[in-house]
């Protein structure tokens, strides 16, 4: 869910209405994901979690997708690796190969999670992302 909404928001087609609800999934995944990897009986965050996941599809589907899933979908044929994982695995790389054209949106990315500090650039909040 989080790469669905990290590339909906990124996307070269994004828009604003996309950009709104991959904005409030990531929002909703930075709150959520610690809490139910940590409890997975923990309805009321694995309800926000979906909840989550609804909206980066709902995002990602007025923006597209991106690089991600343009090489997870093959890699995920050829060697039967589960959807999330070979997102997971890919998203890392294609936000670092793309940070040249992605600077800004990946810097408000890193604010959405939470992981920007006072005083850094945009160029450094978009590594942090």
């Amino acid at each position: 869910a989080l790469t669905h909404a990290i590339e909906a928001y990124a996307a070269r087609s994004s828009h604003p209405l996309a950009k709104a609800l991959a904005i409030c999934a990531v929002q909703s995944i930075a709150e959520a994901l610690p809490k139910v990897v940590g409890n997975g009986g923990d309805i009321a965050a694995r309800l926000t979690m979906a909840t989550a996941a609804y909206k980066a599809g709902l995002a990602f589907s007025n923006s597209g997708l991106g690089l991600v899933h343009a090489i997870s979908h093959q890699i995920g044929a050829r060697y039967s690796l589960a959807h999330g994982i070979a997102n997971g695995i890919l998203l890392p790389y294609v936000m670092r190969f793309n940070a040249l054209v992605c600077q800004h949106e990946y810097a408000a990315i890193a604010h959405m999670l939470g992981v920007t500090r006072a005083g850094m650039t945009e160029r450094e909040q978009c590594m942090a992302s």
